[in-house]
Parts: C-alpha cells; sequence; structure tokens
C-alpha cells in the first residue's frame, strides 16, 4: 500500500476527519548487536573526564584534562585488564572491563570500566601513581 506523508495542520476539516479513520501499525524489530554495551577509548576517557568534574591539570606549561588518552593507556596497562597492542593473545582481558573483538581487532571497555576509573580518579595519590 503506497504511503502519502501530509502536513495534519493544512488539511480541511473533511480530509482530517478523513485521516482520523486511518491506522498505522509499525512493528520495529530489533536486530542484535554484538558488544552493543561497550565503548571505544575516546568514550570512556570521555565518561571518566566528565564523572571527575571536567577537571583540567597544567603539564609542560598546558592546561589539559586531567583524565585523557594518555591516562586511560596508563591504567589498562597498571590495572592489567588487557594485553599490550602486539600480544599474541589479545583475547586474555579482564572481561568484566574490557573485550576484545576479533572482527574489528579493537578492545571495547565496559560501564563497570568507566564507573571504577571515576572512583580510582579521584583518589590523589593513585592518580599520581600513574606518573611514577
Amino acid at each position: 500500500m503506497p504511503i502519502q506523508f501530509v502536513a495534519y495542520d493544512k488539511l480541511s476539516d473533511e480530509e482530517k476527519r478523513n485521516v482520523s479513520r486511518i491506522a498505522a501499525i509499525v512493528k520495529i524489530q530489533e536486530k542484535p548487536v554484538t558488544h552493543n554495551n561497550l565503548m571505544l577509548p575516546a568514550e570512556v576517557v570521555k565518561q571518566v573526564q566528565t564523572a571527575l568534574g571536567n577537571l583540567k591539570i597544567t603539564k609542560y606549561g598546558k592546561a589539559k584534562d586531567k583524565f585523557n588518552q594518555d591516562t586511560h593507556t596508563r591504567c589498562w596497562k597498571k590495572y592489567q585488564i588487557r594485553p599490550n597492542a602486539k600480544d599474541k593473545n589479545p583475547h586474555n582481558t579482564n572481561a568484566t572491563y574490557c573485550i576484545y573483538d576479533k572482527l574489528t581487532g579493537h578492545y571495547g571497555y565496559t560501564q563497570e570500566w568507566v564507573t571504577f576509573l571515576a572512583n580510582e580518579m579521584q583518589d590523589e595519590t593513585k592518580y599520581n601513581a600513574l606518573y611514577q
């Protein structure tokens, strides 16, 4: 059946009465999505930085986000949630926080990882330990 879209407010009273008798049913099919709840590092950085109140630090005379890509890399290394890039077993991750996607060759991070990092990075001692 062909569908024609019209601006309802521009219809005459007679046309509006005719339209009110027409019903449409739309069935939305949800397709399964692999790793739908995972995020890439940039999103992790953004969420943790926001959770920390978008704090800035000064390094080498420049202001930058307290939690950035470098900080994230230091965290996954320190907490050993995934192997280094050239590891022969990239799937050896802490699945609570990170999952390797063989198809794309990327690591996806969980909301639990964001929550964990947001809590850990509020402790200045733990944050500063990343840079020692």
